[in-house]
């Protein structure tokens, strides 16, 4: 299977239908297999930013036909705070900023990365594997209070406390080191059930995942960067997979005189967006008979307005759990 056929992005023509980036500077602050980088770059864009912490990432975009690479400029870096680098500085401000949020096939095919529980490997899910801890780290050494705390807040685990109690009692035994050993803990912790359409360890690997990545962390940094960053009318687009990212996007996007009611106070400037489209975009039944990844996507976007007040650096809120 090539890199190409492993992972197919999500929701990509739903979002070049509403942009025209010809002549324009756009950053891609998810590289991954470049699918977004080169779609913009062959509908006229005159330069795309490419960042991705992943080393795999940057040996893919090396081997790119040389058209592209004259083209994409790539920054092996996390996307929060991108405006921060050097190399995205000098083309700073930009036509339009897109986030590809999550794990790609090409990292859950690969057994090695540890992401995925349907087979066996190291217990790693580092997005830049050359450092930093690892699930396994996390596994075997937070304490049974953290783990429930990371489970409730990086996936909504209704289970956690049963889950954490059950990697307690066996890595007393002796340490968790396979993904397929996890899985099997969190299916023996939970209460057994009629069939799920989903793995019983989906939640608990995803949770993980976010815990050893900071995913949420990087997404309100990112968020804020993409803000400053963008020049006025500028598109700032967002693909989620999970209700986590969806609610923080759209609670950063949204104008605060339309925020639910019940939502924490906040600053009451007005936003620096309009959006392009008041519900997220979903996929198509003919997407998802080709690409099942994208059942769960959503792609919200937004404009930058050409007069608002200057970017907050106000730390980002989480929604409270009932806004949809």
């Amino acid at each position: 299977m090539t890199h190409n056929q492993a992972h197919v992005p999500v929701l990509l023509d739903a979002f070049m239908t509403h942009i025209n980036p010809r002549n324009q500077i756009w950053v891609d602050a998810t590289y991954g297999n470049g699918g977004y980088s080169h779609a913009i770059i062959k509908s006229g864009a005159a330069k795309v930013i490419a960042l991705d912490c992943d080393p795999d990432a940057k040996q893919r975009y090396r081997a790119l036909p040389e058209y592209l690479k004259e083209k994409i400029v790539f920054v092996p870096d996390w996307f929060g705070n991108f405006d921060q680098n050097e190399i995205v500085q000098s083309y700073l401000p930009v036509d339009g900023i897109v986030f590809d949020l999550g794990i790609s096939s090409i990292q859950l095919n690969d057994r090695e990365r540890g992401f995925s529980f349907a087979q066996s490997g190291p217990l790693d899910m580092r997005m830049d594997n050359r450092k930093g801890i690892t699930a396994a780290d996390v596994v075997n050494t937070y304490s049974e209070n953290d783990l429930v705390r990371l489970l409730i807040e990086n996936s909504e685990e209704k289970h956690a406390k049963r889950i954490a109690k059950g990697i307690i009692r066996k890595r007393l035994v002796e340490p968790i080191k396979s993904t397929t050993e996890l899985a099997q803990i969190v299916q023996e912790s939970i209460p057994s059930g009629p069939p799920k359409k989903i793995n019983p360890a989906t939640k608990t690997f995803m949770a993980l995942r976010i815990e050893v990545n900071q995913e949420l962390k990087q997404l309100d940094k990112g968020l804020k960067a993409a803000e400053r960053a963008l020049k006025p009318s500028g598109i700032i687009a967002a693909i989620s997979f999970h209700s986590l990212e969806d609610r923080k996007i759209k609670f950063f996007l949204q104008p605060p005189s339309k925020q639910n009611r019940y939502q924490p106070e906040v600053n009451s400037k007005e936003s620096s967006f309009s959006l392009i489209n008041n519900k997220p975009i979903t996929a198509t039944q003919a997407e998802l008979a080709i690409n099942p990844r994208s059942r769960s996507a959503k792609l919200r976007m937004a404009r930058k307005k050409e007069l608002h007040s200057n970017p907050s650096d106000k730390l980002l809120q989480h929604p409270v759990l009932n806004v949809t």
